[in-house]
């Protein structure tokens, strides 16, 4: 009985735990594009060289606890943000701010990533 119960706690605990990974995009303007493939979404660390027009800002966040490694949770933030931007039609994400902070446990961090979703104005529509 107490082996169910330990079972049980443990399912609730990873259904509650899994649920911290998440993207929010807020767009930009008034002009809609046809949206982009997730995985064509370029991440950058500063404005690119190439004309571009702001599309959204961005934000993913994600969670140790899911993925249980720092790389693991990064990866998963930033594919967060970079469905969002996709969904929108930009082809690139500027990062403008990384976060880190405790979260649930004493070796657990939330980690939350924020950008600009851009899109080339070089490229026809």
């Amino acid at each position: 009985m107490k082996r169910i119960a330990f079972l049980l706690g443990l399912l609730l605990l990873v259904i509650v735990a899994g649920c911290s990974t998440s993207g929010v995009a807020i767009p930009l303007g008034n002009k809609t594009y046809l949206p982009t493939s997730a995985d064509s979404v370029v991440i950058l660390a500063g404005p690119p060289a190439r004309p571009f027009t702001d599309v959204a800002l961005v934000d993913g966040t994600a969670a140790t606890d899911d993925y249980f490694t720092q790389e693991r949770t990064q990866a998963a933030a930033l594919k967060a943000m970079k469905e969002k931007a996709a969904q929108l039609g930009a082809h690139a994400i500027i990062i403008t701010n990384k976060d880190n902070r405790p979260y649930g446990g004493p070796l657990w961090e939330k980690l939350q990533i924020s950008g600009k979703a851009i899109r080339y104005t070089d490229i026809p529509e």
